[in-house]
């Protein structure tokens, strides 16, 4: 039993980088950075930095609680070396282009009775999934 074993990845390292969002019709975006202690800051429109980390294609991102408390979301993305589709869903049956049956996760795991999103995005199609926002890498 020879040969050498290749290094595991870190869980999440597609991530690693800077990133701004693509469908945006204003012109700004929600840009974030992912580094490679697990932490992420996202500035722009909603802001935060805390944590996060991959299982599978599950991201779950916790922020640094703020004077309204932590905030803990998870869901479904896909992530290329050029894009990364947050609230992915994937294909559970056939599919024609868009048309078809998708099934996909978003979660907030810390519920807060007066939290509110309000938010509109297109929907994008990259890999395997659909979903969105989409967000372009700026950086490594």
């Amino acid at each position: 039993m020879g040969g050498a074993c290749a290094e595991p990845q870190t869980p999440g390292e597609e991530l690693f980088g800077a990133w701004r969002q693509v469908d945006v019709g204003t012109g700004i975006g929600q840009p974030w950075v992912f580094r490679d202690d697990l932490t992420f800051e996202k500035s722009g429109e909603l802001t935060g930095a805390g944590t996060f980390f991959v299982e599978g294609r599950r991201l779950t991102l916790e922020e640094f609680p703020d004077p309204q408390g932590a905030d803990r979301l998870a869901f479904d993305y896909v992530a290329t070396t050029s894009h990364w589709l947050e609230a992915a869903a994937f294909a559970v049956g056939p599919v024609s282009g868009r048309v078809g049956t998708w099934h996909g996760v978003v979660e907030n795991l810390v519920v807060c009775a007066d939290q509110t999103y309000t938010g509109s995005h297109q929907l994008w199609h990259l890999g395997d999934a659909i979903g969105g926002p989409l967000y372009e890498r700026i950086s490594f």
